[in-house]
C-alpha cells in the first residue's frame, strides 16, 4: 500500500519553505499556491491547513496579496479536480468520497481513541451494498452527525482521547501479523524523546523565550492534533507535521547549547579577571 503522507510532508516543507521567504514576487505565491493545490488533492484536510495559514503566519509576516494568490490559485488547482468528479459522478465531491467512512469510524458505536480502521462498523456497511459510491458517502457522513447529535457527551470525551491518542508512539492495526514490538520500543525511544523535549520546550518559554516562528511551529502541530481528532487520529496522519516536531526540537536545544556556552564564557572571562 502506497501511503501519502511522505509526498504531503514533501509538499508541505516546500510550501512553508517558499511562504517564509523574504520576497513579494507574485510567481513565488502562485508555486505555493500549486503546491498548496497538490497537497490538499493528496490529503484533502490540509484545506484547514490553508484557512488558518494567515492566523498562523500573523498580519506582520504576512502579504495580503500573496495570500490571496496563493488561496485562490490552490482553490482552483482543486476546483478543476471537482468539475472533474461533478462530470463524472454528476455530484459536487470534495476531492474523495471517503471522508463519510473517516467521520463514521471516529464517531460511531463502537469507536474508540485508539481503533482508527480496526472499528467494526459492520452493521452500517451491509446497508451500502446497493447504493453508489457517492451515496453511501453521503449515508455513512449523515449516520456518523446522526450519532453525534444523540450522543454529545460520549463524542466529546472520545474526542478528547482521540486528541490525546494522536501523541501515541503506536497505533492497533488491522494487519495484526505487522506488529512488532521491536518497531514499536523503536518509536517509543525516538518519537516519545522528541515529545519529552517538545513538551520541555513549553515549560521554558519563560527562561528561554519562544521565538515568532517557534510559535508558529507549536501552533502548527497542535492545532493538528485536535483537528484530526475530528476523524480519527494515527501515526501515519501526523507524519506531516513530526517535521515541524523535529524543527522546534532543534531550535530548543541549538538555544540550550547557545546558553550553556554563553555561560561557560562568562565563567571564564570572570575566573579570569578575578585572576
Amino acid at each position: 500500500t502506497l501511503y501519502p503522507q511522505i509526498l504531503a510532508s514533501v509538499l508541505f516543507l516546500l510550501i512553508f519553505y517558499f511562504y517564509t521567504r523574504n520576497s513579494t514576487h507574485p510567481w513565488l505565491y502562485i508555486t505555493c499556491g500549486v503546491l498548496f493545490g497538490f497537497l490538499i488533492l493528496t490529503i484533502p484536510t490540509f484545506i484547514f491547513v490553508l484557512f488558518l495559514f494567515p492566523v498562523w503566519l500573523g498580519p506582520k509576516r504576512m502579504q495580503v496579496k500573496g495570500y490571496l494568490i496563493m488561496s485562490l490559485t490552490a482553490l482552483a488547482l482543486v476546483a478543476m479536480w471537482g468539475v472533474r468528479n461533478y462530470y463524472v459522478f454528476d455530484d459536487f465531491i470534495f476531492v474523495s468520497t471517503n471522508s463519510g467512512e473517516n467521520l463514521l469510524l471516529g464517531n460511531s458505536e463502537n469507536t474508540t481513541p485508539s481503533g482508527g480502521r480496526t472499528i467494526d462498523i459492520s452493521q452500517y456497511t451491509s446497508e451500502v451494498t446497493a447504493l453508489s459510491e457517492v451515496e453511501r458517502d453521503q449515508y455513512y457522513r449523515s449516520e456518523a452527525i446522526e450519532f453525534i447529535r444523540n450522543n454529545k457527551v460520549r463524542t466529546v470525551q472520545i474526542y478528547l482521547l482521540k486528541v490525546l491518542n494522536y501523541f501515541n508512539y503506536r497505533n492497533e492495526l488491522v494487519t495484526r501479523s505487522e506488529d512488532s514490538q521491536i518497531r514499536d520500543l523503536i518509536m517509543l525511544f525516538t518519537y516519545g524523546s522528541l515529545l519529552i523535549l517538545f513538551v520541555l520546550r513549553l515549560f521554558m518559554g519563560k527562561v528561554l523565550k519562544i521565538s515568532y516562528f517557534e510559535r508558529i511551529l507549536i501552533i502548527l502541530y497542535i492545532s493538528s492534533a485536535f483537528f484530526t481528532a475530528v476523524f480519527f487520529t494515527r501515526i501515519r496522519f501526523r507524519i506531516p507535521y513530526d517535521f515541524f516536531l523535529i524543527m522546534i526540537v532543534a531550535l530548543f536545544l541549538a538555544k540550550l547549547a547557545r546558553r550553556y556556552i554563553l555561560k561557560s564564557q562568562s565563567q571564564l572571562v570572570s575566573m579570569s579577571n578575578s585572576a
